[in-house]
């Protein structure tokens, strides 16, 4: 079944019940295939929209760390619709349903629902989402973005336009950057493209030991994309808009990307905060990732990283590499790979 959009028409009908009193839930059933003991969703009588799964988490401290101030996930007792009181694994938004983080906790929730329709125990489907969704979920209210992560997705996004102008709102599946994948933009084995946002001339980008690691894939593609501060240039929440203004007549793909978007950190009522930081970006500028190609993977290595070693990264400058020409078969045939049908 199609899980996008499920919740909103039923948390919008349960807003239109009576409130109810303490210690108990307005709710509806979510009917899921193969699904022995049905979720919930639910709204309490502060208005917090709860998800609601059986069986509870079996380590339910393991769940402790994907806590936020506006999420809350907790083995909780309920009694819904005047049912008799059971356990469940609660996800609360802890905000109103009416604020601007409900639509992207539903996507959340959406996401979850989506791996029990897969088979997944809920407790190991909420730890498998939390972890997707973790840069959306960060504490940062400041309304300051991070800069490195504004050009970073200004980046991707760009990318992504130029993909679904190329081959239709199919591009949006093949984004995967937000799912911290090994590269941006992935078609299985057949494609991937790797984005990199600087500031820098002559280009340099910084880089993970996976990023520029082309593994199984046939043909491993970087696209990078200068970037100049500048008043009155593109913005982020405008760059959304242009992608949202293409995938308007395809709802479903609107919403995975929304989803995807929410995923990657963006928050839409910070969008204020973002529009103050203009850049005016480049085209992309693509290059063919194989065994010349100046990087570090892990096999550049003798012997494995140390357990305790989290994170390496290291700069390239790119003078002196050659650009894939626009028509390179190469270049062709990767974004060929990532706007195909699935």
């Amino acid at each position: 079944m199609k899980l996008s959009r499920l919740l909103q028409p039923l948390v919008d009908d349960l807003g239109n019940q009576p409130t109810p009193g303490p210690g108990s839930l307005v709710g509806k059933t979510i009917r899921l295939m193969q699904q022995e003991n049905p979720p919930y969703i639910g709204l309490d009588a502060e208005g917090h929209v709860h998800l609601l799964l059986t069986p509870c988490a079996a380590h339910e401290e393991q769940l402790v760390r994907f806590r936020r101030r506006s999420l809350m996930i907790a083995n909780r007792p309920w009694v819904v619709s005047g049912r008799p009181a059971s356990d469940f694994l609660d996800l609360t938004l802890l905000a109103p349903a009416t604020s601007p983080l409900c639509r992207p906790f539903l996507s959340f929730c959406e996401d979850i629902l989506s791996d029990l329709e897969q088979g997944e125990q809920p407790e190991d489907a909420v730890r498998r989402t939390c972890l997707r969704w973790q840069r959306f979920w960060e504490d940062d209210d400041s309304g300051v973005p991070s800069l490195p992560w504004l050009l970073g997705l200004m980046g991707e996004l760009s990318v992504l336009k130029v993909l679904v102008d190329a081959g239709g709102s199919r591009a949006v599946a093949a984004w995967a950057g937000p799912d911290a994948a090994e590269h941006d933009f992935q078609a299985g084995t057949a494609g991937a493209l790797e984005v990199k946002t600087t500031l820098a001339l002559p280009p340099i980008i910084t880089c993970g030991l996976a990023q520029l690691d082309r593994g199984p894939v046939a043909t491993l593609i970087l696209a990078v994309i200068h970037a100049r501060r500048q008043e009155n240039a593109t913005i982020l929440p405008a760059l959304i808009a242009q992608i949202e203004t293409c995938l308007s007549e395809d709802e479903e793909t609107l919403d995975e990307f929304l989803a995807k978007l929410a995923r990657a950190g963006y928050r839409r009522h910070l969008g204020v905060s973002y529009a103050a930081y203009g850049f005016e970006l480049a085209p992309p500028v693509y290059y063919l990732v194989n065994e010349t190609f100046p990087r570090m993977t892990h096999a550049s290595f003798r012997e494995p990283l140390d357990a305790r070693v989290h994170r390496v990264s290291y700069q390239v400058e790119l003078t002196g590499i050659p650009p894939l020409e626009a028509d390179d078969p190469c270049l062709t045939r990767v974004i060929r790979a990532l706007t195909a049908n699935s």
